[in-house]
Order: C-alpha cells, then sequence, then structure tokens
C-alpha cells in the first residue's frame, strides 16, 4: 500500500536524523551535493548510496515526472525513493572518526587512528 509505504519511509528518515542528533551529528546541508543529481530517480542507486551522503541534510520528497523517473536508455525503473532510505557515506565517516576508541590518548595530538580514517 503506497500511502502505508510513504508514512513508514518518512518515519524511518525522521527517526535516522534525530538518532544522528543524539550521536551527535549536527546538521550537515552540503550532503545532497556529494551524489549526482541524475540518480536521483533511480531506486537501484539510492538504495545503496541514498539520496544524500548524510541523513542530517534537510531534503524535499523526492518526486518527479514519469518522464524524467524513465531510465535514460528509455526503460522503466521501479518507483523512486521519496525518503533517503540509508544512512548515509558522510554519517558513517563521522560516527567512525566520533567514536574510535584510541588507545592512550592525549590531549591536543593527532591521534594515528584518527589520521587513517
Amino acid at each position: 500500500d503506497e500511502t502505508r509505504r510513504f508514512l513508514e519511509d518518512g518515519i524511518a528518515d525522521v527517526t535516522s536524523h534525530e538518532f544522528g542528533h543524539t550521536l551527535g551529528l549536527r546538521h550537515n546541508f552540503q550532503g545532497s551535493v556529494a551524489l549526482p543529481f541524475e540518480e536521483s530517480q533511480d531506486p537501484e542507486y539510492t538504495g545503496v548510496h541514498g539520496l544524500s551522503s548524510s541523513v542530517m541534510d534537510y531534503l524535499p520528497l523526492n518526486i518527479a515526472s514519469r518522464k524524467r523517473s524513465a531510465s535514460r536508455d528509455g526503460k522503466e525503473r521501479g518507483p523512486p525513493h521519496l525518503f533517503t532510505p540509508v544512512i548515509g557515506a558522510y554519517d558513517k565517516w563521522a560516527i567512525r572518526y566520533g567514536y574510535t576508541p584510541i588507545a592512550d590518548e592525549k590531549c591536543c595530538t593527532k591521534a594515528p587512528e584518527l589520521e587513517a580514517i
């Protein structure tokens, strides 16, 4: 049912965003420029990469015309994701950076563990 999917996807999107705040993530209004706009209507692409590199971005609903939703080779794709369906690459990086345990951590020094991320 489309209505149920819309509601569940919207709730998951808001929940991911708010949970990001509890992990210490801040709003990332540049997350949407990390992914190519041309792929925003491709559910296979957005199912892997999302609509933005961050759930902390504020995105409008991902709506386009049927013509725009058709793939470049003319084949119909499935319906586009209206909300970003996955945690973004930037979010994963920021969480890894913020929560990587550092052995013998010292104030005011760059930890090699973080430099490697």
